[in-house]
């Protein structure tokens, strides 16, 4: 997660319910309610998540994972890393 001239924050939940319910306290206790989240299709494990999220009222965009890597090659030079970034 990246704030706004902090240094990023980093975290991480099990695939499951429980780690869905703390990810969704994770993003309540940062104010990031309506945020935008962008995921990797990866099969099965993706449904689920967007799903919740989805249902929390989050926009969820599931992209395909080739997009991604072409974007992310198309950027300049940074950490692979998942982050999100206020409206």
């Amino acid at each position: 997660m990246l704030r706004a001239a902090r240094e990023p924050e980093h975290a991480q939940f099990d695939n499951s319910h429980k780690g869905f319910t703390q990810l969704w306290h994770f993003l309540k206790k940062r104010q990031a309610q309506q945020s935008q989240v962008c995921m990797e299709a990866t099969g099965q494990y993706d449904e689920q998540i967007a799903d919740f999220l989805h249902n929390k009222g989050l926009r969820v965009s599931v992209v395909n994972p080739a997009r991604i890597k072409a974007y992310e090659e198309s950027q300049p030079a940074r950490n692979k890393r998942t982050s999100w970034m206020p409206h």
